[in-house]
């Protein structure tokens, strides 16, 4: 558990993990005149409003953050992160956008269309290292288990 994070304080975050037709992920950089993980790559999201959707929430981020609609299609997973003082569920859904053109929001102050294996060479946000890292290793495996694929080899182990 985090040292810096109370045990019994929790908050959720919603964030999107919007993809171009090319298939690579957006992400945004946190500007220096914000609180936390300034300079640091994220997904774009936040927190809901009381009694707001999850899809909404979603939405609403991701025009606010880079003016973008896109509505999303599934869950693409959630990590745990922290910021002082409080725990952060961080769930993160998955949508597709023909759109690629990005108008900031106040909170970010430059963006990046990015393929997965491209990822591990950026500042990213705590949480979303975790996640992203995760998910690469999943998208392996479907990779690798697609149809048309051959299974990999089973090594055979000597006694």
């Amino acid at each position: 558990m985090p040292t810096n994070a109370a045990p019994d304080r929790w908050a959720l975050a919603i964030y999107m993990m919007v993809r171009d037709p090319r298939g690579r992920i957006l992400l945004l950089r946190r500007s220096q005149t914000v609180d936390h993980f300034k300079g640091c790559w994220e997904l774009p999201g936040g927190k809901p409003f009381p009694g707001e959707t999850i899809d909404k929430t979603s939405e609403l981020k991701l025009d606010e953050e880079a003016g973008l609609y896109v509505p999303p299609t599934g869950v693409a997973g959630a990590v745990e992160g922290s910021i002082p003082g409080l725990r952060v569920a961080l769930l993160i859904l998955e949508g597709k956008s023909t759109d690629t053109e990005i108008t900031l929001g106040g909170e970010h102050d430059a963006f990046l269309w990015v393929s997965l294996s491209q990822v591990n060479s950026l500042k990213l946000r705590p949480g979303f290292d975790k996640f992203l890292a995760q998910y690469q290793r999943q998208s392996r495996t479907r990779q690798a288990k697609a149809p048309g694929k051959k299974p990999a080899r089973e090594k055979k182990i000597s006694r």
